[in-house]
């Protein structure tokens, strides 16, 4: 009986000490966003675009308004054998029923960052993991000039043409304001879906007068507006 008694507290020590192993060898979990950005040939997402531009030049306020629709036609290894999607956009006016093929893009989704590119330009759309107050250059592939993209809100709840996403990710790629100009280039995205609203502004100025110091001495006003606007209609 005793020996009995000692096999089973044996065995009990022996369990215990595996899953205090496994526990403390278990890695934790981190979240690295990957699903803000899907890799799935077939999806697509539609858009309404509105493009305003003002000027003080002849005082009139063009506006365009249309849909976008971006499709993953199909993914291809690149040059460097990375999995690339081939992003095709297509283009309507409300009243139409008929998609026109505007371009391709594409677009590489790795390990560490989300890429597209656009008009042969490459930008970082994303870096992982996703985290709070991250930052990155978001021009770091192309010729254009630093921008550090930012994240500003992660995992937010929202509501978007009134459409609820419980995750979504909001990133600041420029926010910079001056007596010249005032910019401001927002992206969100929502997990499972992708790139559900993006938001362009920028403002130029005119000052008659600036001092040594940049301070305005004379009169100031706005020579240009420019608002564009993509902000999602329906997605697969």
């Amino acid at each position: 009986m005793k020996r009995l008694f000692r096999i089973i507290f044996l065995s009990a020590v022996l369990v215990t000490v595996v899953l205090v192993a496994c526990k403390r060898d278990k890695a934790p979990y981190i979240n690295f966003g990957y699903t803000y950005y899907p890799n799935t040939v077939g999806k697509y997402i539609i858009y309404d675009v509105e493009s305003i531009y003002s000027s003080s030049f002849d005082y009139k306020i063009d506006t365009v308004k249309y849909q976008l629709k971006e499709l993953v036609q199909s993914l291809f290894p690149d040059n460097s054998g990375r999995p690339t999607q081939r992003i095709e956009r297509y283009v309507k006016s409300y009243d139409s029923a008929t998609w026109v093929l505007r371009n391709v893009c594409t677009a590489n989704v790795t390990s560490t960052d989300a890429e597209k590119v656009e008009n042969n330009v490459r930008y970082i759309k994303l870096v992982f993991p996703v985290a709070l107050n991250k930052f990155w250059n978001g021009n770091a592939y192309n010729t254009l000039g630093t921008w550090n993209y930012s994240y500003t809100a992660v995992d937010q709840p929202m509501s978007i043409n009134n459409q609820f996403f419980d995750s979504v990710l909001t990133v600041v790629q420029l926010g910079d304001s001056n007596v010249i100009s005032d910019s401001l280039y927002i992206e969100r995205y929502a997990r499972n879906i992708g790139l559900v609203y993006k938001s362009v502004t920028a403002v130029t100025n005119d000052c008659t007068s600036l001092g040594t110091t940049g301070s305005l001495l004379g009169r100031q006003y706005t020579t240009g507006i420019f608002k564009y606007s993509l902000t999602i209609n329906s997605h697969n």
